[in-house]
C-alpha cells in the first residue's frame, strides 16, 4: 500500500470515529426523555423537543468535528507531505500562511498562493512548493487532473536538484502519480509507465 492510500485509509478511520462519537452525543439528549415528565400532550411535546434538540446538537457537533479533523489532517499533509519517502516543505517562508488558510478551510486561497509561489521559485524551493500544491489538490480538493500535472512538474524540479534529496522527492512524486493513475484518474497505462520509471530510478 502506497503512502497516499495509507493516508486516505487513516482519514477514513478517523472520520468513522467522529461519526460514532457524534451518534453517541446525539443520543444523549433523547435518552433524557426517560426522565419523569408530565403525562399526556405536554409529555409528548417534551419528548419531541428532546429528539429535535438531540439531532441539532449532533449535527452541530458533526460539522464542527469534521472541520477540525479535516484541517488537522490537511495541516499534517502539508507540513510533512510524504512520511516515508516524502520530503518536508520547509524552505518556503509562506508555508505557515498556507497551512493557516487550510486549517480555516480556505482551500482555494491556499491553492492560489501556492500556484503563485510555484512559478516564482525554481530548484529545491520550487519543487517543495509544487509538491505541496499537488498534495493539497489531491488530498483535500480532489482536483486530481491538476494534481497529477503538479506532481509531474515537481518531479522534474526534484530531478534537477539532484542528490539524495532530489531523488527522494522525485520518487515521492512518482508514487503519488501511481496512486492517481490507478485510482481516480483510471489510467492503467500511465500507472505502468510510472512504475517502470520508479523501478529504473
Amino acid at each position: 500500500m502506497t503512502d497516499h492510500a495509507r493516508a486516505e485509509r487513516s482519514v477514513s478511520i478517523l472520520q468513522a470515529g467522529v461519526y460514532a462519537l457524534v451518534c453517541m452525543a446525539a443520543l444523549i439528549v433523547p435518552m433524557t426523555a426517560y426522565a419523569p415528565r408530565p403525562a399526556g400532550a405536554l409529555g409528548t411535546l417534551l419528548l419531541l423537543l428532546y429528539i429535535v434538540c438531540g439531532g441539532a446538537i449532533g449535527g452541530v457537533l458533526m460539522l464542527g468535528l469534521q472541520r477540525v479533523l479535516a484541517g488537522a489532517v490537511s495541516g499534517l499533509l502539508l507540513s510533512a507531505t510524504g512520511g516515508a519517502g516524502g520530503v518536508a516543505t520547509k524552505s518556503y517562508f509562506g508555508m505557515s500562511q498556507v497551512e493557516a488558510l487550510v486549517m480555516r478551510g480556505q482551500l482555494d486561497q491556499a491553492a492560489a498562493q501556492l500556484r503563485t509561489a510555484m512559478y516564482a521559485h525554481t530548484g529545491e524551493t520550487g519543487a517543495e512548493i509544487t509538491q505541496a500544491l499537488a498534495d493539497l489538490l489531491s488530498f483535500r480538493m480532489q482536483a486530481f487532473g491538476e494534481s497529477a500535472s503538479a506532481y509531474q512538474r515537481a518531479r522534474r524540479l526534484w530531478l534537477s536538484v539532484g542528490g539524495t534529496r532530489g531523488t527522494e522527492g522525485a520518487r515521492h512524486c512518482a508514487r503519488r502519480l501511481i496512486d492517481l493513475y490507478e485510482g481516480p484518474l483510471a489510467n492503467p497505462a500511465a500507472a505502468s509507465a510510472e512504475r517502470a520509471r520508479l523501478g529504473a530510478g
